[in-house]
């Protein structure tokens, strides 16, 4: 299986004709000092050294008006206007499209990237087609599809554990789990732990939330909200602990199958909803 680009932003449709696709992994941060006498010292040891970004590709293909029939100085207006539109978005940046090349019309992976130039060598021979090249800066790891996983007013006692499968290649770390209380008799709840054994990766939440209140943890940005009932939301981040064993990641979801334990707290009925959100996340 391979891929080919698709679109720059919603409105830039990449020529498609005799591509030469480059589909480098990202490379990754220098994980080894060099130390006297020949020696060396891995710093990440057994664990994986993280991606680092950015890095260029460049994605080269031919562009034809395929509207007939042309005039040819019609078809080289047609040319010269896709050409100027491409060279227009140079040092923008947009989420660059991707997707497998035996199903070109779907969009199947995306990233954040910055068009560093548009290379339109040119022959008096191409009169009808013109070869571009573009060089990217890919700013962000790839995603796949949306990810939602969860429940609504989980009428179980605490602990609820969710089924959260990363569909990709590289472990999910951009995870946004919400909290928000429900349920009768004044429920409150005073502390939400959510746990991911393998790898370690527990963090805890010591607060207070009424009926109809919620937390918002973003393990990927590491921030920490409450939000009211009102949708406010206050900084919560004072609030929060993690296990002495814990990961430089807030939160992993590794590839394939995943099972987060959330645990809480709490008086009164509650019967909470719990979402956690991410996208799948490929190499």
């Amino acid at each position: 299986m391979s891929f080919t680009y698709l679109k720059f932003g919603s409105s830039h449709t990449l020529p498609t004709a005799m591509p030469k696709i480059q589909l480098h992994s990202a490379p990754i941060l220098s994980s080894v000092t060099k130390l006297p006498g020949g020696g060396f010292y891995d710093g990440y040891g057994s664990e994986d050294v993280p991606e680092s970004f950015p890095y260029d590709i460049a994605y080269s293909a031919t562009y034809f008006n395929p509207a007939t029939p042309y005039t040819h100085a019609q078809q080289l207006i047609a040319l010269q206007t896709f050409v100027d539109q491409a060279k227009a978005l140079t040092g923008t940046r947009n989420i660059l499209y991707r997707s497998e090349i035996y199903d070109s019309l779907a969009v199947g992976q995306w990233c954040y990237a910055r068009l560093k130039r548009v290379q339109v060598p040119r022959e008096v021979k191409d009169y009808r087609v013109v070869h571009m090249t573009y060089i990217f800066e890919i700013l962000t790891p790839w995603y796949g599809l949306l990810a939602e996983h969860g429940a609504n007013a989980i009428a179980a006692a605490s602990p609820y554990t969710a089924s959260c499968p990363n569909g990709g290649n590289r472990d999910a770390t951009d995870i946004v789990f919400e909290f928000t209380v429900g349920g009768s008799s004044t429920p409150v709840v005073t502390k939400v732990i959510v746990d991911r054994k393998t790898p370690d990766t527990t963090v805890y939440w010591e607060g207070t939330l009424a009926d109809g209140e919620g937390l918002r943890i973003d393990f990927g940005e590491k921030s920490v909200e409450t939000v009211a009932v009102g949708g406010a939301k206050t900084d919560a981040y004072g609030d929060t602990t993690l296990t002495t064993l814990h990961r430089g990641e807030w939160l992993v979801f590794e590839v394939g199958a995943n099972a987060p334990t959330v645990s809480w707290l709490n008086t009164g009925t509650v019967t909470p909803d719990i979402l956690f959100t991410y996208y799948d996340r490929w190499a």
